[in-house]
């Protein structure tokens, strides 16, 4: 039997005990595993939304505008020049215009990637705070077999963007609380970090504005009242520069989008459920349902024509509060479960889909009570108000605003670790037997 004491001590740096080795080695692995998508599986990394055409634009002529994406607020047939300006925040576009112009064209399929490794290291980060470095570990693996995550990690898409940015934030808040000495470098990351996400999503402004004022109300989070008073004036200051560009640009100081309200009108509108139901998205019946809109908004400029959908959509919500609850019901279960309502409830798409949705969304459910906090604790008054704050905005985002389940990724990290804790709560109390 070998003496136990002849057996040198391995030094503690080079160890998995390092706070940073497991994030380390789950955004690594998840890193490979995305590269592997990217190169056999993903074909189109075309992003959902507008910003490559605007960023290819912005990188060709050097003019953040987009004539096609005013087709969106005007119609097809409008008889004078509808080049939209302010149609979608400036962060993605930014990014992506810049490795239009900077990154080998072999290399595009790339360009999304250090994003989603920075929202798994710190998602993994945040797991081990809270509940040690199994749960972390699993939490990370859950994120890397996600097959909505296999298949649409690599696209350009600014929900992930945002989302890394945001759980990056999270991770330098739970630093703090563990006991981290402040830091000039923590605030700069911070500040800039809130800045990039305020300017990438509306949904990162809503929950960096909550949760800081959560860290700036509530006792147990005195310790981080600086960050979050950082991020707060951070998403403040990113938002001004922005409108103060539009008032130059437009004459007009907006600090959100141009195309907020026609996407809130087509996802409560009457023939939004049809739509949905019959071709998979909502906003597949404008050209034959909202011709009438269009014939209003075809002579308005820019934003006038997304005030003129925001009222429609708002006055529609408030005289038919039944018809819209039941096409955010609609909305919520196929957004949920990841259906696509184009095939078949038993196609092999659509089961994997509801499948892993459902099995993640039952087992992170049994985890709200696994999840290790001590009760009054800073870690886990920051953790529900992390949790309330991403809840609240996905809800009302489910409820009014598209369907689909590349919307919920600010909050997905949130049933990845509720999911791990359930299944590492269960590991333990299960005796294993030969």
């Amino acid at each position: 039997m070998t003496n136990a004491s002849a057996i040198p001590a391995i030094p503690a740096s080079r160890t998995l005990a390092s706070p940073l080795s497991v994030p380390v080695l789950m955004a690594v692995l998840f890193l490979i595993a995305q590269m592997v998508s990217a190169i056999w599986i993903v074909k189109d990394f075309e992003p959902p939304n507008a910003s490559g055409l605007i960023a290819r634009n912005l990188a060709t002529t050097g003019n953040f505008a987009c004539e096609i994406c005013g087709t969106r607020l005007f119609g097809r047939r409008s008889p004078v020049d509808k080049t939209v300006r302010m149609f979608q925040l400036p962060g993605e576009p930014l990014y992506l215009a810049a490795c239009f112009r900077y990154v080998p064209a072999s290399l595009l399929r790339f360009v999304q990637l250090p994003f989603n490794a920075l929202l798994i290291f710190a998602l993994v980060f945040v797991a081990q705070k809270l509940a040690g470095s199994m749960v972390a570990m699993l939490a990370g693996v859950i994120a890397l077999v996600e097959p909505f995550i296999i298949i649409h990690g690599p696209v350009w898409d600014d929900t992930f963007t945002g989302a890394a940015l945001v759980w990056a934030i999270f991770a330098l808040l739970l630093a703090k609380l563990g006991g981290s000495p402040q830091s000039l470098w923590r605030l700069a990351l911070i500040a800039l970090l809130a800045a990039a996400a305020a300017l990438m999503r509306t949904s990162a402004q809503l929950v960096l504005v909550l949760a800081a004022m959560a860290g700036l109300s509530l006792r147990p989070l005195r310790p981080i009242r600086l960050e979050a008073l950082t991020a707060l004036a951070a998403v403040f200051l990113a938002l001004s520069a922005w409108g103060y560009r539009n008032y130059q640009v437009t004459g007009h100081f907006s600090i959100g989008d141009t195309h907020s309200g026609i996407s809130l009108w087509e996802s409560v509108y009457p023939s939004a459920r049809e739509a949905l139901m019959t071709r998979g998205q909502t906003e597949v019946l404008n050209n034959e349902r909202m011709q009438g809109d269009f014939a209003k908004t075809a002579f308005l400029g820019e934003v006038d024509a997304n005030r003129y959908f925001e009222h429609r959509a708002v006055t529609y919500i408030l005289s038919h509060p039944a018809d819209v609850a039941w096409t955010a019901a609609v909305k919520t279960s196929v957004g949920l479960v990841g259906l696509k309502t184009t095939e078949s409830f038993w196609s092999r798409r659509n089961v994997v889909a509801w499948l892993s949705n459902l099995v993640l969304l039952v087992t992170a459910a049994f985890g709200v009570r696994a999840l290790p906090l001590r009760h009054g604790s800073p870690q886990r008054v920051l953790w529900l108000c992390l949790t309330g704050s991403l809840l609240l905005v996905q809800v009302v985002f489910m409820a009014l605003g598209p369907v689909g389940v590349r919307y919920r990724i600010d909050f997905e990290p949130v049933l990845w670790i509720l999911a791990a804790s359930c299944l590492v709560q269960w590991a333990r109390r299960t005796p294993l037997t030969i």
